[in-house]
């Protein structure tokens, strides 16, 4: 049995980016968290944006099961528009509001990086985006919500309002932010019917 298991380096340095981004990642800090040799990490991964570029497509593939099971509960589309963002603030808000999704830590600083990750991270949130346009779509026909623009448009409203929400959340340091998403902004947006 291997004394360094692949995915649990990944797991490890998903958390380095949630909490760090990008550039203040490094393999050094991976090293010392997992317990590792460098030479053992070059025997995975070629380089620290090898190694970025597995992390990010391993959270996406974990959050897309997630939104899977969401489609697939026994909810009205509504609720599974409010689950997902329930989830994922249960998610980011750890109690040290010291977490961040890291895909926005990513591209946030791949910009100074010459956009490094972009296209791929642009890729994974239009993924999550075809759930959420599809329960909107659905909740629109169905009369769960009033709010009858396009719902492409509505997707992309309240998807990158949240990714402002969880910024807040990490600077003021208070789950106040992604309450208030919940609560607030998701049903005046989309003007969430009262039947």
């Amino acid at each position: 049995m291997a004394k360094y298991n692949r995915e649990q380096i990944i797991l490890k340095g998903i958390e380095l980016l949630q909490q760090e981004g990008f550039v203040g990642f490094g393999i050094l800090k991976l090293l010392k968290v997992c317990n590792m040799p460098k030479g053992s990490f070059y025997n995975f991964f070629e380089s620290k944006e090898a190694f970025v570029k597995e992390a990010i497509e391993y959270y996406n593939s974990a959050i897309l099961q997630k939104i899977d099971e969401i489609d697939k509960a026994p909810l009205n589309e509504y609720q599974k528009i409010e689950t997902f963002f329930i989830n994922a603030n249960k998610f980011f808000a750890d109690g040290e509001y010291k977490k961040s999704c890291p895909m926005i830590n990513i591209t946030t600083d791949s910009i100074m990086e010459g956009n490094l990750f972009s296209d791929l991270i642009t890729q994974n949130f239009n993924s999550h985006k075809v759930y959420l346009q599809k329960w909107i779509n659905i909740a629109q026909e169905t009369g769960l919500i009033k709010n009858l623009s396009p719902a492409a448009e509505l997707t992309h409203i309240i998807y990158d309002n949240y990714h402002g929400a969880v910024i807040r959340m990490k600077y003021e340091k208070s789950d106040t932010p992604l309450e208030n998403y919940i609560k607030n902004f998701l049903p005046m947006v989309l003007q969430k019917s009262d039947n």
